[in-house]
């Protein structure tokens, strides 16, 4: 990390003016500038005042309630290189990156651990992780350049997903049309039967429960079961 990332790393936690005001912190920006080329001095400085100045994050050292929680995790993570083992596809895969993004998880299973989303480097994809402790190893800290590369790709990724959604979105809302469904409605009680093939051609009567923006839930037997609209391909509507 060269000094002037390290400076702006420390300069982002101890300003001033991005602390309230608060007195205390103007001697220790004074100390800061006095050593701002002078990285061990700067390590140094850092470590005495407890800051996050090599990417690594614990969540016990931010208070989640306070208004500026999200703005202090991105600050001390996002930029960080990590070393990281990811297990995919029952395979254990070494990852060197940079974090993009963090996210704090707030409700599910999940809540209050963090969301990590991770450029690999050597495979040019984006790797998500939530843990409540992070399992990586911080390796430094990228330049503005490495930063910014890794976010073009983040963007790209993701709007790579987002056109494909759409694309699945309107072959599904076709469907719905074509067999004469809307999406996203409750049809339990409503008499509603769903033809259902599998893949291999064959068919049943499914008793339609409801229908979610591309699925249908159909029950038979008293077990629902979820299946994809294009599976559908007849409906029939038995009196009340």
């Amino acid at each position: 990390m060269t000094a002037s990332v390290l400076f702006r790393q420390v300069a982002k936690q101890i300003h001033p003016d991005l602390n309230n005001g608060d007195s205390r912190f103007n001697d220790m920006m004074r100390q800061a500038i006095e050593n701002r080329n002078d990285t061990d001095v700067l390590l140094r400085l850092a470590r005495q005042w407890g800051l996050n100045i090599d990417g690594s994050f614990n969540s016990d050292t931010f208070d989640t309630k306070a208004k500026d929680y999200s703005k202090r995790v991105y600050e001390a993570v996002v930029g960080a290189i990590i070393k990281w083992v990811v297990n995919y596809k029952r395979k254990s895969i070494l990852v060197r990156g940079v974090i993009t993004k963090v996210r704090p998880i707030t409700k599910g299973k999940y809540q209050g651990a963090v969301e990590y989303s991770i450029y690999d480097f050597q495979r040019g994809n984006i790797w998500k992780t939530k843990a409540f402790k992070h399992g990586f190893d911080v390796i430094g800290m990228a330049d503005d350049n490495q930063l910014e590369d890794a976010i073009i790709v983040q963007d790209r990724i993701k709007d790579s997903k987002k056109r494909r959604n759409e694309y699945y979105q309107d072959l599904a809302d076709n469907q719905f049309r074509y067999i004469g469904l809307k999406g996203d409605k409750d049809y339990n009680g409503m008499g509603y039967w769903v033809y259902i093939t599998d893949k291999r051609g064959y068919g049943d009567w499914w008793a339609l429960d409801r229908t979610t923006k591309k699925c249908v839930y159909a029950r038979r037997y008293g077990n629902s079961k979820r299946f994809r609209v294009k599976d559908v391909i007849n409906v029939k509507r038995t009196s009340m």
